[in-house]
């Protein structure tokens, strides 16, 4: 179980690798969104393998931090995985918004990792790659308002195609 829990740790830093690319497509994301699930589920079995391994008493700080970590990633990695199962068998939904702004958000990291979003009228915030945000950033500098429509997976904000109008 240790060795589960392990090889969910080194899933964690793939899915941070492999996070850190700027061109990415909806079948990608939805992979990685899959990997950060899995990796969150194996992650939560090495706790609980020490708890087995160790066996300490109920009453040990130990015991309290080690089980209340594994059940805090099975939970958290149980309600990614609900989000990517909902996606998958419900579909993407088109809708219109309103963009009001497109950030770029600097991870300070050597390898890069930054990331870039665009925010609706409507208050909501997703997640696009890095030619998708040049392209709504030159829009917004010619109009402040920018009519897009969206095809996106509601629970994870996964963009499928944008198209400005």
């Amino acid at each position: 179980m240790a060795y589960i829990g392990f090889t969910g740790i080194l899933l964690m830093a793939s899915y941070g690798v492999l996070a850190s690319f700027k061109v990415r497509s909806a079948k990608y994301q939805l992979f990685l969104q899959g990997l950060w699930a899995l990796a969150l589920l194996m992650a939560s079995l090495f706790p609980l393998a020490l708890l087995l391994k160790e066996r300490p008493a109920i009453s040990s700080l130990f015991f309290w931090v080690s089980s209340l970590t594994g059940i805090g990633l099975i939970s958290w990695g149980a309600y990614e995985g609900y989000r990517l199962l909902y996606d998958l068998w419900h579909g993407s939904q088109r809708q219109s918004f309103q963009v009001i702004a497109a950030r770029k958000i600097d991870r300070s990291l050597r390898h890069g990792g930054d990331y870039y979003l665009i925010e609706s009228a409507q208050g909501m915030i997703f997640e696009v790659d890095y030619y998708t945000y040049q392209a709504v950033k030159r829009a917004l500098w010619q109009t402040p308002r920018l009519s897009v429509c969206l095809d996106y997976y509601p629970k994870s904000k996964i963009i499928v195609e944008l198209v400005m109008d």
